[in-house]
């Protein structure tokens, strides 16, 4: 392995919808992976996440059946919260003996407008192709839609 590529180790990571404050998942993954663990109607660009450090092993009622899947089966995982986890998380860590916290934003939003004007007419009707509910868009998927209609491109 070559020690001058940085590797992104597999954690536990909270993520909830940023000002909401609501869980979208307890995820273990690398920081890249989040991504394709969040489900597909929450926009990754709302989300924010928080690395999780067990308090002396406790994380879950299961934990050894949660190694054991994570051993036998490498790559990102969902995980349940437990009760007691779950509470200090919507606390913010600011229960009685708890440190906050600290939540990073899952993306810094790129400039989709300037992301799909560079887009030949064929990717980004590709990209809508896999819009799966055209009622009700993420803001990327609206921005994607604004950008075919300026085009008069078909939808």
């Amino acid at each position: 392995m070559d020690d001058d590529i940085p590797s992104d180790q597999t954690k536990l990571y909270f993520v909830r919808v940023k000002g909401a404050g609501a869980a979208v998942g307890l995820f273990w993954s690398d920081w890249n992976g989040l991504d394709l663990l969040i489900p597909r109607h929450i926009d990754p660009g709302v989300c924010e996440a928080a690395e999780i450090w067990p308090l002396a092993g406790v994380v879950f009622l299961e934990g050894p059946v949660l190694h054991h899947g994570v051993v036998a089966n490498e790559g990102p995982h969902r995980c349940m919260l437990t009760g007691g986890l779950a509470q200090t998380l919507f606390d913010d860590g600011g229960g009685e003996f708890a440190t906050p916290i600290g939540f990073m934003p899952l993306h810094n939003p790129p400039n989709l407008p300037a992301l799909f004007s560079v887009m030949t007419n064929e990717e980004l009707l590709a990209q809508w192709n896999e819009v799966l509910n055209p009622l009700v868009l993420t803001e990327s998927e609206a921005v994607l839609k604004q950008e075919i209609q300026r085009r008069g491109l078909p939808i």
